[in-house]
């Protein structure tokens, strides 16, 4: 009777091990979390860039992939959006395994633009954020009168009616194209000034020019037209004024008196004499002379007086330029102590 009981003993001690075996064996194995990571593939920056509007963004995408390496066809379920601001005209695709941004921004209303990436339909989410700032372009408008930067007709040597602009939303200065020589631009203060006088002239056509303004997102640019006459007879005091009407000590040098004469055809005389060379002078008076440069069109009065006016204390003199449309005459004086 005993040795049955043991043998039941030993029986059930062994099935007991049997089960607990056939337990452990078919235990399942805990899963392994599975996210979807989202990551930059442009250029470092894409993801955070700034331009303007109507101008294309540089495209930015995103790599989307299964960073624990199991599970690769979960990529299929796993739903990708774009959610807070994208600027009108720029839209989102996803493609193997890739979302790309691109497009170009109608407007900056709304600037800057925060988006975030989203992936769900799998384990676990993730998020990748980023930001696009659209900008306008800087403004230039005319603040002189409209009609300077169309319809100026001025002649040689002659100063222009100054031409100005004001430059705003983010500008910082402006270049101008164009321009004839002797006239130019100049920025300060927010305003792009063109002034100046023409040594060239332009016939019969009007000469166009360009102002752009730089810094800012963008630039934009203005532009005019003006005419520069050559057909009647001009002459200017170019040296300082005063130098013209100035008191003189024998022995001691003048201060240059300088004229520039412009025109087609000119002729020009000084106080008589007909100048038509570069050689050519003429004495005011013993040591002081005026010489023509036909190349530069410059009268220059120059020298040391040596010796009085015959006449009294003053030193008269006239210029006198001419041609078949006009006559131009100044006048002038030395006046000795």
């Amino acid at each position: 009777m005993k040795k049955n009981i043991l043998s039941i003993t030993i029986f059930i001690a062994i099935a007991s091990i049997v089960i607990s075996c056939k337990k452990n064996s078919v235990s399942p194995i805990a899963p392994i979390a599975s996210c979807i990571e989202v990551s930059l593939n442009s250029a470092v920056g894409t993801d955070s860039q700034t331009v303007a509007i109507n101008t294309p963004i540089t495209p930015i995408s995103y790599s989307i992939s299964n960073t624990a390496g199991l599970d690769t066809a979960s990529l299929n379920l796993v739903s990708v959006a774009v959610v807070g601001n994208l600027p009108s005209g720029v839209t989102s695709s996803f493609s193997g395994g890739v979302l790309t941004i691109s497009g170009t921004p109608t407007t900056a209303v709304g600037s800057p633009f925060v988006y975030a990436i989203i992936t769900t339909g799998n384990t676990c989410k993730s998020v990748k954020k980023g930001v696009i700032k659209v900008g306008t372009c800087a403004t230039i408008t005319l603040t002189s009168a409209q009609y300077y930067d169309r319809v100026q007709v001025v002649p040689v040597d002659s100063p222009i009616m100054p031409i100005t602009y004001a430059i705003g939303n983010g500008g910082t200065g402006a270049t101008v194209t164009g321009l004839p020589q002797g006239i130019t631009g100049h920025f300060s203060g927010g305003v792009f000034t063109i002034s100046g006088a023409a040594d060239t002239a332009t016939g019969n056509v009007f000469l166009p020019y360009t102002v752009t303004t730089t810094g800012g997102v963008c630039s934009s640019i203005a532009t005019g037209q003006m005419r520069i006459t050559d057909d009647s007879a001009r002459i200017i005091l170019t040296s300082a004024a005063g130098t013209d009407e100035q008191h003189v000590i024998l022995g001691t040098p003048i201060v240059p008196i300088t004229y520039k004469v412009s025109g087609a055809s000119i002729s020009l005389n000084m106080i008589g004499f007909a100048f038509a060379s570069g050689s050519d002078s003429v004495n005011i008076v013993p040591g002081v002379e005026a010489r023509y440069n036909s190349a530069t069109k410059i009268i220059t009065i120059s020298g040391t007086p040596l010796g009085e006016p015959v006449h009294d204390d003053e030193a008269d003199y006239s210029v006198e330029v001419s041609n078949s449309t006009n006559s131009v005459i100044l006048y002038g004086g030395l006046l000795f102590f």
